[in-house]
C-alpha cells in the first residue's frame, strides 16, 4: 500500500462503525500509511452536524480543515 495518500479519518466514540474506523485505520498504519486517527468521546455520529456549536464539534471542524489544508 506504499504510496497511498495520508490518512485522516475522526470517528465519534458512540457511532455504530467506530470499531470499523479504528481497525481501518491500524491496518493502513500497518501498511506504513500515514494515519491521524481522532475518536471524540462521548457523542455519537453526526454530532458536529446536530450540536455544531459544542467545544467538540468546534475542534472536530478545526482538525479537519487542517488536515485537509496542511497536505
Amino acid at each position: 500500500m506504499r504510496g497511498l495518500a495520508p490518512l485522516y479519518l475522526d470517528v465519534p466514540a458512540l457511532d455504530i462503525l467506530r470499531d470499523e474506523g479504528i481497525a481501518y485505520a491500524g491496518r493502513l498504519l500497518k501498511a506504513g500509511v500515514e494515519v491521524e486517527l481522532h475518536v471524540y468521546p462521548g457523542v455519537p455520529h453526526s454530532f458536529e452536524i446536530f450540536v455544531p456549536n459544542i467545544k467538540l464539534s468546534k475542534m472536530a471542524l478545526e482538525n479537519r480543515v487542517r488536515a485537509m489544508t496542511s497536505y
